[in-house]
């Protein structure tokens, strides 16, 4: 049987073994690297966007063997922002994150968000809270050389948008554009983009609902501009095309369509079409801003929905209006059919018109080539009208078209008054035996020169429409409004002088050139993008 005493001693032993042991293993940890060393991700390149949306992204995994960065995440006080949350992509381009993409990090209490070390394997870290302006930053910017980087995050703005019709109704699937300046948008931009984190002018779109509406938000403050699209209809009014908000916390903006008008043919023959042409050709009756802007677009919408269709796209200036559009087309195979056709709302057309055949009428194939009074041709668009059935028909230079018989008046596009008044003292007969020869040339009785003008777009496609102001010594001038790219080439016949080009746009900063046109001349005007 053990003494007291010697009981005691042993749990002193036991006590002193057990401190020892626990002070070596405290020591071994001290000494020990840690899993995850807070460090600072060094200055930032940040950016905001309203819903950057990455189409390339990556799942990252949380690697023990690499630092982790500290991001420390603030509102504009300074203090610590909670739910803020991080993923790491490869494009800031495209729609918006996948649904199933989890975030790799989240901002805690304090605002304390730890990024594994593996982030630098993706270009761009996006952060974003439900109510804050996301933030974008390079990855590559991310580096151990501090104890931490702090990134502060703004209040985001929204926008409420209504697209109504005329009538009142709201309008289902309109595309909405939201700017930060007042740019001529793309109709095919996506149903649902978001802007591109690093773009100069950023852009994001929406479609509305049935209720004709449609939201924009994560927005940073600032000055926007708002169009609505449709395949159906145009603005009611200027105010309707560009839409200017300035915007600091909520807004409401209504937006007003109304009806374009048109028509759809189809040939019940099979054969490949040659040539189309139309009564008016493309001209709408009404001339305001927003449709005839739209003509093009509303039209082209169309022949995708009916691609082996000949469309014709015509506003009238009043609704109620008993306008008709007049269809003429020659197949391949040298039959002509024709039709008639009160125009209709686009969005009540279901099915296109049928053409029929014309029998009756003979035609002749010409060509009309236009020369100055020295015999220099003058590479013009030529247009005649048959004086009595009214048929328009254009012409390039050299082109061969078959034209009934009949007497014709001429006519060109984008020439001084001047020029269309001479024109107009000359006529046309095509029949059997009139003209002498099918290559007809046409000598004006005074000299003409060409004045050919390329523009150098610093982007791809057109920011805006420009508009063309071309004025000789002679007194010369004329117009060209809201010219685009698909429009074609631009050529101006003028006297022999001095001639003064200017253009204007709203995307683009206005140029003036003089050129001493005294022979066919071509001409590059290098635009570049208002600031």
């Amino acid at each position: 049987m053990r003494s007291p005493r010697r009981t005691a001693v042993l749990t002193v032993i036991f006590a002193v073994l057990t401190l020892l042991a626990l002070g070596i293993r405290h020591w071994m940890n001290d000494t020990a690297t840690p899993d995850v060393v807070a460090v600072d991700p060094g200055s930032v390149n940040r950016e905001t966007s309203a819903d950057p949306a990455p189409i390339a992204h990556g799942r990252t995994e949380r690697d023990t063997g690499s630092p982790a960065r500290l991001l420390i995440v603030t509102r504009e006080s300074g203090a610590p922002l909670s739910g803020a949350t991080s993923w790491s992509i490869t494009d800031p381009s495209g729609q918006t994150l996948p649904p199933d993409l989890e975030p790799i990090a989240e901002a805690d209490e304090s605002g304390r968000m730890v990024l594994p070390g593996s982030i630098t394997e993706f270009p761009y870290l996006l952060v974003r809270h439900p109510t804050r302006v996301p933030v974008l930053l390079r990855s590559d910017a991310l580096t151990p050389d501090a104890p931490e980087q702090r990134i502060e995050m703004e209040v985001a703005c929204r926008v409420h948008v209504t697209v109504l019709h005329e009538d009142g109704g709201p309008i289902h699937d309109a595309r909405v554009k939201l700017s930060s300046s007042p740019l001529d948008a793309d109709v095919d931009l996506a149903a649902d983009a978001a802007a591109h984190p690093l773009a100069k002018r950023p852009t994001w779109t929406g479609t509305t609902d049935r209720q004709g509406r449609a939201e924009f938000g994560e927005l940073p403050a600032g000055r926007y501009w708002l169009n609505s699209y449709h395949d159906h209809y145009a603005p009611n009014s200027d105010a309707d095309l560009d839409h200017k908000i300035d915007l600091h916390a909520e807004a409401r903006a209504t937006l007003v369509m109304r009806d374009m008008y048109g028509v759809a043919f189809a040939c019940p023959s099979k054969a490949p079409i040659r040539t189309v042409h139309w009564q008016n050709q493309l001209m709408s009756l009404d001339i305001s801003g927003p449709v005839v802007l739209r003509l093009d677009q509303v039209r082209s919408a169309f022949e995708q929905r009916f691609p082996d269709c000949a469309v014709f796209v015509h506003r009238p200036r009043e609704v109620d209006s008993a306008a008709e559009a007049r269809c003429w087309v020659r197949l391949e195979d040298d039959t002509v059919w024709t039709g008639a056709r009160s125009l209709r709302p686009f969005r009540e057309i279901e099915a296109p018109e049928f053409l029929a055949q014309e029998l009756d009428t003979l035609y002749r194939s010409v060509s009309v080539q236009l020369e100055s009074a020295s015999g220099e041709p003058l590479d013009l668009l030529v247009g005649l009208r048959h004086l009595d059935s009214g048929r328009g028909f254009w012409m390039d230079p050299g082109e061969t078209v078959p034209l009934p018989y009949g007497r014709y008046s001429i006519g060109s596009v984008r020439v001084p008054r001047t020029f269309q008044k001479m024109l107009d003292e000359i006529s046309l007969t095509v029949s059997a035996t009139e003209p002498a020869t099918d290559q007809i040339r046409i000598r004006l009785p005074e000299d003409y020169a060409i004045l050919s003008v390329d523009l150098e777009l610093p982007t791809e496609d057109a920011l805006a429409p420009i508009h063309f102001r071309v004025r000789s010594d002679l007194k010369e001038s004329f117009m060209a409004m809201n010219w685009v790219p698909s429009q074609g080439p631009l050529r101006f016949p003028f006297k022999p002088a001095n001639v003064t080009i200017r253009t204007t746009s709203v995307g683009y900063e206005d140029v003036e050139r003089v050129v001493d046109l005294r022979e066919e001349q071509r001409i590059t005007l290098r635009l570049t993008e208002r600031d």
